[in-house]
């Protein structure tokens, strides 16, 4: 299992270095198969992570995702998909 960051900008013609240092984007994390780099599952877009910031393994599974502003950080786990509702 690969775990990366994917970036969102908060402004597309931005350039990557002035969003990165004024926390203008959004930030979602990755879970990768290693041998072929296709993702298996993707968190929502949270706030950027703190500069220089990682996201270490957790007990269980869980991911801890630091954030430069908001919560302080987020608790990540991959669940399965929910099933759809099949009407009432």
């Amino acid at each position: 299992m690969l775990l990366l960051n994917n970036m969102k900008r908060n402004v597309e013609k931005e350039p990557a270095k002035a969003a990165l240092f004024t926390a203008n984007y959004e930030e979602q994390l990755t879970w990768r198969d290693t041998a072929t780099g296709k993702i298996i599952a993707a968190s929502d877009f949270f706030e950027p992570l703190s500069i220089s910031g990682l996201t270490p393994p957790g007990f269980g599974g869980r991911i801890y995702f630091p954030s430069a502003v908001g919560k302080g950080f987020y608790l990540l786990q991959v669940m399965p998909k929910p099933e759809p509702n099949k009407g009432s």
